[in-house]
């Protein structure tokens, strides 16, 4: 969000198609095949369209979490998938059939929310770590210039 690009789209089906939503599943569909990333309220507020490298899925959220949908997708049965469907020809690629392809394992809404919530106190968490090695690294740096200039 720190550096964004402002476009000004046709006012088209192309630009309604493309404009991303909050909640939307995004799926890189050529070269880092597979990465996965849902849209935040922050990006969808700037009016945020995708290009060609991505796909767009809007979910049923009553029956699957995006959150847990990208989770899913990025583990090992996820990349699996993507991998046997890439059409491994001159770069890699993924067209809508296979996107629509992938299978998700659908856990209770229930269960994917708790999932979620775990997944987000363990990003709060190495956020926190990760704040305090940086403090101790500098805490460290200024010693030893202290004492050995």
């Amino acid at each position: 969000i720190n550096n964004i690009q402002s476009v000004e789209p046709p006012d088209s089906k192309e630009a309604q198609r493309t404009k991303v939503k909050e909640g939307d599943l995004l799926i890189s569909i050529t070269a880092d095949l597979g990465r996965t990333g849902v849209v935040s309220s922050d990006i969808a507020s700037h009016g945020t369209y995708i290009n060609q490298h991505l796909t767009c899925i809007r979910l049923d959220t009553e029956f699957i979490n995006p959150v847990y949908a990208s989770y899913f997708l990025e583990s090992v049965a996820g990349k699996r998938q993507f991998n046997s469907k890439n059409q491994n020809g001159v770069k890699a690629g993924l067209n809508f059939d296979a996107i629509k392809s992938l299978k998700i394992i659908i856990p209770p809404i229930k269960k994917q929310n708790s999932f979620v919530s775990f997944v987000r106190q363990v990003d709060k968490s190495k956020v926190a770590v990760q704040k305090s090695l940086e403090e101790t690294q500098k805490l460290y740096d200024s010693l030893m210039q202290e004492y050995f200039g």
